[in-house]
């Protein structure tokens, strides 16, 4: 009769191999995991930055009276300009607000001013996160006093930005790109 009273080392050697493999595995799925939930947690407030402006510029073309795209004069360089009537605007005296957004150092500005004479353009406001570079802000649309009369006047709005690294290196920047068609509301 054979007396066993334990493992052979070869077994202790082969359970040992086994149980690292497993552990390795789990750990790369592991590491793995964690670092998609960062890429999507950047991509997810990449596009929670990017709702602002396009929510505020597709707010302001629906309600605006009158929008040109280009350069206005040398206040608008190669933006959005639009007219907009305030709501407390009455028939004998409408309140015009004239709005500008324009692409100035990779952030989306914004700037504005009433009608009178003597007002002056804002300041510019950036209306994008820090943590966002634009890299393409372009518009085109119709919307002049001499567009097609059948022609539902609307803006086609294309924005390309890219999110900067933050403190975390191991997350590389993201590139979101959208491209939307605004259609005015204002009709009359």
């Amino acid at each position: 009769m054979k007396n066993n009273k334990g493992f052979s080392l070869i077994e202790v050697l082969i359970a040992t191999f086994i149980f690292g493999i497993v552990i390795f595995a789990s750990v790369i799925i592991f590491s793995r995991t964690i670092g998609s939930k960062s890429r999507a947690e950047v991509l997810q407030r990449a596009q929670e930055s990017l709702n602002f402006p396009v929510e505020t510029i597709t707010k302001q073309v629906r309600s605006a009276k009158m929008f040109k795209i280009g350069t206005i004069d040398d206040q608008c360089l190669g933006g959005l300009y639009l007219e907009i009537e305030t709501p407390e605007s009455t028939s004998e005296t409408p309140i015009i607000r004239k709005v500008c957004y324009q692409l100035v150092d990779n952030k989306l500005m914004y700037k504005e001013k009433a009608t009178n004479p003597t007002s002056y353009w804002s300041t510019l406001q950036s209306i994008t996160a820090d943590n966002i570079e634009v890299t393409e802000f372009d518009i085109s649309g119709t919307r002049n006093s001499n567009s097609d009369a059948s022609m539902q006047p609307f803006v086609k709005l294309k924005i390309e930005l890219k999110t900067i690294p933050g403190l975390r290196a191991e997350i590389e920047e993201t590139n979101l790109h959208i491209d939307t068609t605004i259609t005015s509301r204002n009709i009359k």
